[in-house]
């Protein structure tokens, strides 16, 4: 484990290079994977601790480390104990608003007919973690099948929901498959209502419908929900951690989901998690999403996946640190033919990876139009 001792950031070429921060927070974030243990050398060079407690902050990976500490015995650098606490005490405030406001909506939902599954926030947390305030979750997202999407946000309208003005057109609705929703008595939350789980720009379930056979019975509190089993939450990690790279996106939360999820999965799980991505045709997006993870942290992961087109250096700085001026992103077309090209013969990569193309830019063209 390595403790951080204050130094200027180092320079390469101009440049500022975070390597031996980012060696800290591999090393902290294999501490909660089942059976992996990071490579990354903890004497590699000074460390400055706050660029260790930025780079924590934005990945709201801030508990990882507290539990990495403890678990190793490690001291806690100077300021680490005050931001620790100030992001817990902010996830225990806004996750339990944010379960609270699920205490409205469920009922008026289910008086409708409509049982949303939910996924990632507090739900998604206490399964994987153990620990419902892990992390800060701003948002309850529901997934409902999309027959039933327009009375959902009716419904939800009708007990004093109201949609976020910029969520009511065509794009947000079709593109991207979701509205954002607010209530006056929960200001820290929203609710995401989707009926897609993937944005235009990334492979999407090829099949959405079937994502709906995934849903089990869960406890959350004091309420009975629906939400994934651990193939479906994987499946929704993996989606979000390539979602949040393609957008520049600081997305250590979702590597970290990823790599602790597969590193506890059973062998049976793997085994549906592999038919599973076969049948939606998204073997190439969750392959990227390990590399993406495998990087990052530093880490073996057992999964199959194609030689990666990137340089781990460059991938754990995309996840962990995207806004690092000394990173050169490759064109989103290039990460997105990563994806696709695992589609079994040329002739069907490049289909999928036309589909995708046109996907985006009808997205974009309605974002443009704004109808």
């Amino acid at each position: 484990m390595i403790v951080p001792t204050v130094s200027a950031m180092r320079i390469h070429g101009g440049k500022s290079m975070v390597m031996s921060e980012l060696d800290f927070i591999g090393n902290c974030a294999s501490v909660l994977m089942k059976g992996k243990r990071s490579s990354a050398r903890s004497g590699r060079g000074f460390i400055d601790p706050q660029i260790v407690l930025r780079l924590l902050a934005e990945n709201r990976m801030m508990t990882a480390c507290e539990i990495a500490t403890a678990r190793t015995g490690s001291a806690p650098f100077e300021g680490f104990a005050d931001a620790f606490l100030s992001a817990r005490g902010r996830a225990m405030l806004v996750n339990s608003q944010n379960m609270a406001m699920m205490r409205l909506a469920l009922p008026a939902l289910r008086c409708s007919n409509i049982e949303p599954v939910l996924f990632k926030g507090p739900l998604a947390l206490a399964q994987l973690y153990g620990d419902l305030f892990f992390r800060t979750a701003n948002d309850m997202d529901m997934l409902v099948r999309k027959a039933q999407f327009d009375d959902a946000v009716s419904t939800l309208l009708s007990v004093g929901f109201t949609l976020r003005p910029d969520c009511g057109n065509a794009w947000w609705r079709q593109s991207l498959g979701e509205v954002h929703l607010q209530h006056v008595d929960f200001p820290l939350c929203t609710i995401d209502l989707h009926h897609k789980l993937q944005q235009p720009g990334c492979p999407s379930p090829k099949r959405p419908e079937e994502i709906h056979d995934l849903v089990t019975q869960l406890s959350l509190g004091s309420e009975v929900v629906q939400g994934f089993g651990p193939v479906g939450s994987l499946l929704v990690a993996s989606l979000n951690l390539v979602k949040g790279v393609m957008a520049h996106k600081f997305s250590g939360k979702y590597a970290l989901d990823v790599a602790v999820g597969l590193s506890r999965l059973s062998g049976a799980d793997q085994s549906n998690l592999e038919e599973l991505l076969k049948r939606q045709d998204l073997l190439g997006s969750f392959g990227f999403a390990v590399q993406l993870s495998e990087a990052a942290f530093d880490v073996e992961l057992d999964f199959p996946s194609s030689p990666p087109q990137w340089q781990n250096t460059e991938m754990r700085i995309m996840v962990i640190d995207p806004e690092n001026p000394s990173l050169n992103w490759p064109r989103r077309r290039e990460m997105l033919w990563h994806m696709t090209r695992d589609r079994e013969g040329l002739f069907g990569a490049r289909l999928r990876f036309a589909q995708e193309t046109l996907r985006a830019l009808s997205g974009e063209a309605l974002r443009k139009v704004g109808v």
